[in-house]
């Protein structure tokens, strides 16, 4: 996972499961621990990431880590998904 950007907002570059283990929970794991693990630091407010309209794993993996859909990112049509911080 490569998480980028700078406080308050922080995006998910790429996040990736060998093929052998997906569908496992590795991901929804990693996903988790970076949220745990930035909601520690009080000047990040927003983590975000960019899901392709076609990466159905993808939209099923964040909406299940507590992100929100925010809108298209155009012109590729990707969903921003938003997870903000308490």
């Amino acid at each position: 996972m490569e998480v980028v950007g700078a406080a308050p907002v922080l995006w998910i570059a790429r996040i990736g499961v060998d093929r052998a283990y997906q569908g496992l929970g590795y991901g929804q794991w990693a996903l988790q621990q970076v949220i745990f693990h930035l909601g520690r630091r009080l000047r990040v407010q927003e983590l975000r990431a960019a899901v392709h309209k076609d990466n159905y794993a993808a939209h099923r993996l964040f909406q299940k880590a507590g992100f929100q859909p925010a809108g298209e990112a155009d012109p590729v049509g990707e969903v921003v998904y938003v997870y903000r911080f308490r």
